[in-house]
C-alpha cells in the first residue's frame, strides 16, 4: 500500500525502520489527550491484512476498483494537486 501511494505521489519510495515504534505510540497515547495512538497501531502495519473478495464477488458481483486507481484524488479528493519537493 505504501509504495503504492509512493507511485501516484511520483516520489522515491522511502520506507524508515523505527525500533521501539510500537513502545513509543503507545506512550504517545498516553500523553496526547483524545489520543487513539495504541502499540497496535505499529503492529498492524507489519500485519498483511489482505483478504480474499472471492466470496463476495460470486455471492453480490462485488467488483472494487484497484487501489487508488483514481491517483491523487483517491488521496485527497477532486482538483488536488501535491506540490512535488523531490
Amino acid at each position: 500500500m505504501i509504495h503504492r501511494i509512493f507511485v501516484v505521489l511520483e516520489r522515491s519510495l522511502r520506507i524508515i525502520n523505527v525500533p521501539g515504534l510500537p513502545q513509543i505510540l503507545a506512550l504517545a497515547g498516553t500523553v496526547i489527550p483524545g489520543s487513539e495512538l495504541s502499540a497496535d497501531v505499529a503492529r498492524r502495519m507489519n500485519q498483511d491484512l489482505a483478504f480474499d473478495d472471492g466470496a463476495a464477488t460470486a455471492d453480490f458481483g462485488y467488483a472494487p476498483r484497484g487501489f487508488l486507481s483514481g491517483g491523487e484524488q483517491d488521496l485527497f479528493g477532486p482538483a488536488t494537486r501535491v506540490l512535488q519537493a523531490d
